[in-house]
Protein backbone atom coordinates (compact mmCIF):
# COMPACT_ATOMS: atom_id res chain seq x y z
CA UNK A 1 0.00 0.00 0.00
CA UNK A 2 1.15 3.40 -0.59
CA UNK A 3 0.95 6.58 1.57
CA UNK A 4 0.58 9.75 0.07
CA UNK A 5 3.25 12.18 1.33
CA UNK A 6 3.69 15.65 -0.58
CA UNK A 7 2.75 17.63 -3.51
CA UNK A 8 4.75 19.95 -5.14
CA UNK A 9 4.60 21.89 -8.62
CA UNK A 10 6.35 18.45 -10.28
CA UNK A 11 3.81 15.98 -8.80
CA UNK A 12 2.86 14.24 -5.97
CA UNK A 13 5.14 11.73 -3.62
CA UNK A 14 4.07 8.97 -2.44
CA UNK A 15 5.62 5.97 -0.08
CA UNK A 16 5.21 2.35 0.14
CA UNK A 17 3.95 1.54 3.68
CA UNK A 18 5.93 -1.61 3.76
CA UNK A 19 9.05 0.10 2.28
CA UNK A 20 8.98 2.94 4.98
CA UNK A 21 8.51 0.29 7.48
CA UNK A 22 11.44 -2.32 6.43
CA UNK A 23 13.64 1.41 6.38
CA UNK A 24 12.54 1.98 9.96
CA UNK A 25 13.25 -1.51 11.67
CA UNK A 26 16.41 -1.30 9.95
CA UNK A 27 17.33 1.65 12.16
CA UNK A 28 16.10 -0.33 15.11
CA UNK A 29 17.88 -2.52 17.71
CA UNK A 30 17.04 -6.02 18.07
CA UNK A 31 13.72 -6.37 20.73
CA UNK A 32 12.50 -3.22 19.27
CA UNK A 33 10.01 -3.50 15.87
CA UNK A 34 8.38 -1.15 13.66
CA UNK A 35 4.38 -2.28 13.57
CA UNK A 36 2.52 0.52 12.09
CA UNK A 37 3.05 4.03 10.12
CA UNK A 38 1.45 6.24 9.03
CA UNK A 39 1.86 9.73 7.28
CA UNK A 40 0.13 13.18 7.19
CA UNK A 41 0.52 15.42 4.23
CA UNK A 42 -0.51 18.31 5.96
CA UNK A 43 2.29 17.98 8.61
CA UNK A 44 4.75 16.28 7.14
CA UNK A 45 5.10 13.62 9.97
CA UNK A 46 4.98 10.35 9.89
CA UNK A 47 3.61 8.15 12.74
CA UNK A 48 5.25 5.35 14.10
CA UNK A 49 4.05 2.91 16.13
CA UNK A 50 7.17 0.93 18.14
CA UNK A 51 6.66 -2.44 19.92
CA UNK A 52 8.67 -3.02 23.02
CA UNK A 53 9.37 -5.77 25.44
CA UNK A 54 8.23 -5.24 28.64
CA UNK A 55 11.45 -5.04 29.80
CA UNK A 56 12.48 -2.29 28.69
CA UNK A 57 15.05 0.89 29.22
CA UNK A 58 13.84 4.60 28.89
CA UNK A 59 17.45 5.55 28.07
CA UNK A 60 17.44 2.84 25.33
CA UNK A 61 13.77 3.92 23.86
CA UNK A 62 14.94 7.42 24.08
CA UNK A 63 18.38 6.51 22.19
CA UNK A 64 16.04 4.62 19.26
CA UNK A 65 13.65 7.45 18.94
CA UNK A 66 16.23 9.79 18.41
CA UNK A 67 18.02 7.78 16.08
CA UNK A 68 14.59 7.61 14.12
CA UNK A 69 13.97 11.06 14.07
CA UNK A 70 16.94 12.21 12.75
CA UNK A 71 17.03 9.29 9.73
CA UNK A 72 13.44 11.03 8.84
CA UNK A 73 14.53 14.05 9.31
CA UNK A 74 17.08 13.79 6.63
CA UNK A 75 14.49 12.29 4.44
CA UNK A 76 12.40 15.62 4.73
CA UNK A 77 9.65 14.02 7.40
CA UNK A 78 9.27 14.78 11.14
CA UNK A 79 8.73 11.80 12.88
CA UNK A 80 5.97 10.98 15.74
CA UNK A 81 7.18 7.82 17.79
CA UNK A 82 4.32 5.86 19.70
CA UNK A 83 5.10 2.81 21.66
CA UNK A 84 3.27 -0.41 22.29
CA UNK A 85 4.42 -3.27 24.85
CA UNK A 86 4.61 -6.05 22.97
CA UNK A 87 4.13 -10.19 24.75
CA UNK A 88 5.61 -13.12 23.50
CA UNK A 89 2.81 -15.75 23.48
CA UNK A 90 2.70 -19.47 21.87
CA UNK A 91 -0.99 -19.54 21.54
CA UNK A 92 -1.73 -19.08 18.14
CA UNK A 93 -5.65 -19.02 19.12
CA UNK A 94 -8.23 -19.49 16.35
CA UNK A 95 -6.12 -18.26 13.29
CA UNK A 96 -3.95 -20.87 14.01
CA UNK A 97 -6.88 -23.81 14.14
CA UNK A 98 -8.20 -21.73 10.88
CA UNK A 99 -5.07 -22.02 9.43
CA UNK A 100 -4.83 -25.53 9.88
CA UNK A 101 -8.41 -26.11 8.33
CA UNK A 102 -7.88 -24.67 5.41
CA UNK A 103 -5.37 -26.66 4.33
CA UNK A 104 -6.06 -28.90 1.56
CA UNK A 105 -5.03 -32.03 3.00
CA UNK A 106 -7.27 -32.12 5.67
CA UNK A 107 -9.96 -31.99 3.52
CA UNK A 108 -8.71 -34.59 1.70
CA UNK A 109 -8.17 -37.06 4.40
CA UNK A 110 -11.87 -36.03 5.65
CA UNK A 111 -13.23 -37.12 2.64
CA UNK A 112 -11.00 -40.24 2.13
CA UNK A 113 -12.21 -40.89 5.87
CA UNK A 114 -15.89 -40.40 4.46
CA UNK A 115 -15.46 -42.90 1.68
CA UNK A 116 -14.27 -45.45 3.67
CA UNK A 117 -17.37 -45.24 5.98
CA UNK A 118 -19.63 -45.38 3.65
CA UNK A 119 -18.40 -47.72 0.60
CA UNK A 120 -16.38 -50.55 3.07
CA UNK A 121 -16.08 -52.72 0.71
CA UNK A 122 -13.68 -54.55 -1.91
CA UNK A 123 -13.21 -51.52 -3.68
CA UNK A 124 -12.61 -49.33 -0.52
CA UNK A 125 -9.21 -47.80 -1.29
CA UNK A 126 -9.54 -47.20 -4.49
CA UNK A 127 -12.35 -44.95 -3.56
CA UNK A 128 -10.97 -43.64 -1.00
CA UNK A 129 -7.90 -42.68 -2.40
CA UNK A 130 -10.09 -41.33 -5.31
CA UNK A 131 -12.24 -39.04 -3.10
CA UNK A 132 -9.45 -38.05 -1.30
CA UNK A 133 -7.78 -36.75 -4.59
CA UNK A 134 -10.93 -35.21 -5.83
CA UNK A 135 -11.26 -33.09 -2.82
CA UNK A 136 -7.79 -32.30 -2.26
CA UNK A 137 -7.37 -31.34 -5.90
CA UNK A 138 -10.80 -29.35 -5.68
CA UNK A 139 -9.54 -27.45 -2.67
CA UNK A 140 -6.52 -26.03 -4.23
CA UNK A 141 -8.47 -25.63 -7.20
CA UNK A 142 -10.98 -22.90 -4.53
CA UNK A 143 -7.64 -21.47 -3.02
CA UNK A 144 -5.92 -20.08 -6.25
CA UNK A 145 -6.62 -17.08 -8.32
CA UNK A 146 -9.15 -18.59 -10.60
CA UNK A 147 -11.00 -20.47 -7.97
CA UNK A 148 -10.94 -17.52 -5.60
CA UNK A 149 -12.77 -15.76 -8.91
CA UNK A 150 -15.29 -18.72 -9.17
CA UNK A 151 -16.06 -18.12 -5.55
CA UNK A 152 -16.46 -14.45 -5.95
CA UNK A 153 -18.95 -15.24 -8.87
CA UNK A 154 -20.63 -17.68 -7.13
CA UNK A 155 -20.80 -15.46 -3.79
CA UNK A 156 -22.27 -12.23 -5.66
CA UNK A 157 -24.97 -14.50 -7.64
CA UNK A 158 -26.04 -15.77 -4.26
CA UNK A 159 -26.03 -11.77 -3.34
CA UNK A 160 -23.36 -11.73 -0.38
Amino acid sequence: MYLFWMKNSLGTISLSRAGLMDFVNSLLMSPYKCTQVSLSASEGMAYLVIGLPKESNSLEMDMVETRLKESLGRVGLSARVSWAETEKSDYEGPSGLYAFIRKPIVWALWASGCAVLILDGLGTLVWALLWGGLFYWGAEFLQSDRGGRLLKKIRGTAGR
